[in-house]
């Protein structure tokens, strides 16, 4: 494990591809510019495990070689950290996991799951440059 200080927030980076943001979001932490095709807003329809449905917003913003990803559905903003391995972006938060296929156009074709849930649910994310509009 490496340990990192970045002004006064500690940060965590356990070696062989995983990362942990310790007390405090990434996005609260300022990182430089990008042109990374990933970064931006997307709209967000998606399938709970019972089969429920929802509509929200995901914030994916450059953190280095990681991803500060931040969902918006309903009145519940939750963030997370994500990693990118050539087209598959995937993501944890508290006790959840998603993986993302990264389509040719830029959409994200997901599948999730919580730690508390034998099922899983699906997510599909539409960059907003798209024309999509919620």
């Amino acid at each position: 494990m490496v340990r990192k200080l970045i002004g006064r927030i500690p940060l965590l980076f356990l070696i062989g591809g995983w990362a942990l943001f310790h007390l405090t979001p990434p996005s609260i932490v300022s990182s430089p510019a990008t042109d990374d095709p990933l970064v931006g807003t997307y709209q967000v329809t998606g399938t709970n495990p019972d089969g429920s449905s929802y509509l929200g917003t995901l914030t994916v913003e450059a953190y280095g070689e990681t991803y500060s990803l931040v969902w918006e559905v309903g009145n519940t903003v939750t963030t997370g950290v994500g990693l990118r391995e050539g087209n598959v972006l995937s993501g944890g938060w508290d006790c959840g996991v998603v993986t993302y296929r990264i389509q040719e156009d830029g959409r994200l074709e997901g599948v999730w799951a919580l730690c508390s849930e034998p099922h899983t649910g699906t997510e599909q994310a539409i960059p907003v440059r798209l024309g999509v509009q919620g």
